[in-house]
């Protein structure tokens, strides 16, 4: 009984010491030795993965830029200048987020610049219309419309009960038609040419609108485009506030100086913007 006794005795010495030495130095027990069954987080290894180090309180083999590397593709958290906790999804390809726009780079607003007042084709949507008056004992009835293009003023005549024949049209100086037989409406309209002609053909006034055909019906009808003019308020070179006139005779052109030799004025219509 004794010698039971004094071997159980010497087996529990045996085993108190096994562990004060396990536990003193005798190094560190391999974690799959004493955590068998339990998952351990892979090993960093710089060689295998060159360019990142282990950040403290990172999940199991997350890493993140080390300044030399490529960015992980994860879908953690990318803490990045500027970007602080901005989840990795948000961003698409080259780093740029996802619904973010940015302003063009010729946007006035984005580049603090004024934007322009006048674009292309600024005023050419101007239009202007005349209505004839006729003088004492002319039946002559009818319009112009007048439209602002990139080369200039369009101008479309209509008239009808006018006297058959070529007669001379001009866009006269002044917006009166009060007494046509006494030329209330002034000479031709002629801010930078003073010598009469015909358009096309040459020097001519910006006013030399060239002859009207009537029909022996009495219709006629004319399309022209004024180079230089416009249909600017108080610009010097615009028709408005001028009449068109027709004249009784044709207009002979530059052979015949100052007007033409058209005759007298048988209808005025005032020009005005519509």
């Amino acid at each position: 009984m004794k010698a039971a006794n004094l071997l159980l005795a010497m087996l529990a010495l045996a085993t108190v010491a096994g562990c004060d030495k396990s536990e003193s130095g005798a190094g560190p027990t391999e974690p799959s030795a004493r955590y068998e069954g339990i998952e351990q987080p892979p090993k960093w290894d710089p060689e295998r993965s060159p360019g990142t180090v282990p950040t403290q309180g990172s999940a199991p083999g997350a890493a993140v830029p080390s300044g030399d590397g490529p960015a992980p593709t994860h879908g953690g958290d990318v803490h990045s200048p500027g970007q602080v906790g901005t989840p990795a999804s948000a961003f698409g390809e080259g780093g740029a987020a996802v619904g973010a726009t940015s302003a063009p780079s010729g946007d006035s607003k984005a580049s603090g610049q004024r934007p322009s007042e006048d674009g292309p084709g600024d005023k050419l949507d101007a239009e202007a219309k005349a209505i004839f008056k006729a003088a004492p004992g002319i039946k002559l009835k009818g319009e112009a419309e007048l439209e602002a293009t990139a080369n200039g003023v369009s101008i479309e005549v209509e008239v009808s009960k006018a006297p058959p024949g070529l007669k001379g049209i001009h866009v006269h100086q002044k917006p009166d038609c009060t007494n046509i037989p006494a030329k209330s409406m002034g000479d031709h309209f002629a801010p930078d040419v003073k010598e009469h002609g015909l358009p096309n053909t040459g020097a001519h006034h910006l006013g030399d609108l060239g002859n009207i055909s009537i029909d022996e019906d009495g219709k006629g009808e004319l399309e022209i485009v004024v180079a230089k003019a416009n249909l600017k308020q108080g610009d010097p070179l615009s028709l408005l506030g001028r009449a068109i006139v027709i004249h009784e005779k044709n207009d002979e052109g530059a052979q015949s100086q100052p007007a033409g030799n058209s005759g007298k004025p048988i209808a005025c219509a005032v020009i005005k913007p519509e």
